[in-house]
């Protein structure tokens, strides 16, 4: 008899702990970092990662985490940060970078239909696999009826949100593809020949003239040739980040030129659905001393191949010593 309850004992315990690793507890948010609807949540924490919320606290980044569109998470400088939308898809964020969830590109895309543990075999290289008993979140359960922790009413919410404003982005461009009106054709007709004069201008400077019309952009305000100017780029250094007014740094422009750049960049964002394919992609260089240490993708895109080792190492004049470059490269 005594023997029966000890093996209904062990059985039950083993149940227990079964039970406990299948449905992992939630953990929940700091009073002080604010509330709201969950748009992800934190999957796996390499290194002493935090979350910075919209009123300023903040806190450590740990598994299964809640995070709102408010959040900005501050991977560390030798780790990374791989959050889970609640469409399914994995976003790793990179060490060293700050990413806010409403800048995801794929926050508002269309549930995904791979897998999860496919996913992470993507994201993760052979020696981050190697070394993931040591990383927090690693035996997070992967299954995909598993879903971010909002309740029913909240995602109709946020699909009702995303439907308006895919409906106004299509608004907005429509509007954009409109004819102009009679008074701007008459202007236009108007400042033809200073438009001519212009491009006779650029052809006579040659080669160089070529390529400073590539690199820089010229603003038309209402048909009037406008005034040529550098393209928008912007720095940070530490937690502050600014809208720089100056000429960027030569690589900007570089980058921006570089036609088989462009294409990947486009082959990149073409693999994304169309709701969230955007126009311009994001390109973050990180210098140290003047010299580039590392570039990557905005938005949590990955870093393409054609980019991969491109362009360290390399010294910059312009910009800060130490920090970040930041600017867009439109898509063809």
């Amino acid at each position: 008899m005594t023997h029966r309850i000890s093996m209904i004992t062990i059985v039950l315990l083993f149940s227990a702990c079964t039970a406990e690793s299948a449905a992992p507890r939630e953990v929940t948010r700091p009073p002080q970092a604010g509330s709201g609807v969950a748009r992800a949540l934190v999957q796996i924490v390499s290194g002493p990662a935090k979350i910075r919320a919209a009123s300023g606290f903040v806190f450590d980044a740990r598994p299964r985490i809640p995070l709102l569109v408010s959040d900005e998470i501050e991977a560390p400088d030798k780790g990374f940060v791989v959050l889970r939308l609640n469409n399914g898809y994995l976003v790793r964020v990179e060490g060293g970078v700050d990413l806010r969830v409403a800048d995801i590109v794929l926050l508002n895309a269309p549930r995904t239909g791979e897998g999860l543990a496919a996913q992470l075999d993507r994201l993760l290289s052979k020696e981050e696999k190697q070394q993931g008993e040591r990383i927090a979140g690693w035996h997070a359960r992967l299954t995909g009826a598993e879903t971010v922790p909002t309740q029913q009413a909240e995602e109709e919410t946020i699909a009702k949100k995303v439907k308006l404003e895919r409906r106004m982005l299509k608004v907005a461009e429509s509007e954009k593809r409109a004819p102009r009106a009679p008074m701007e054709a008459v202007m236009a007709d108007k400042d033809k020949p200073q438009a001519a004069a212009s491009k006779t201008q650029s052809k006579s400077l040659g080669g160089a003239g070529a390529g400073l019309a590539r690199e820089q952009a010229t603003t038309l305000d209402r048909g009037v040739a406008g005034r040529v100017v550098a393209p928008a780029w912007r720095t940070r250094i530490g937690d502050k980040e600014k809208v720089e007014k100056g000429p960027p740094p030569e690589i900007v422009g570089r980058i921006m030129n570089d036609r088989t750049l462009s294409a990947c960049f486009s082959r990149v964002v073409s693999g994304l659905p169309k709701a969230v394919r955007p126009h311009a992609v994001e390109v973050r260089i990180e210098v140290s001393g003047h010299k580039i240490v590392r570039i990557v993708l905005g938005g949590g895109l990955p870093l393409p191949d054609c980019l991969s080792g491109k362009y360290l190492q390399e010294k910059t004049a312009l910009g800060p010593a130490d920090g970040w470059v930041i600017f867009k490269v439109p898509l063809p």
